[in-house]
């Protein structure tokens, strides 16, 4: 009875650690930077200089 419970816990214990080296492995791999930063901003000139003074004559 013994033998059988620790067979059990060895391997749950293998278990456990092969999934916490999965684990570790995945997040190693899926820590690169995947942002590239996109320029979208487009200047526009919108203000257009309107002429309003009226020559007087004297």
């Amino acid at each position: 009875m013994s033998a059988r419970l620790f067979n059990l816990l060895v391997s749950a214990g293998l278990c456990a650690a092969l999934l916490l080296a999965a684990g570790t492995a995945v997040k190693a791999q899926s820590n690169t930077p995947t942002n590239t930063p996109t320029d979208t901003v487009t200047p526009t000139a919108t203000n257009t200089p309107t002429d309003t003074a009226t020559p007087t004559v004297a």
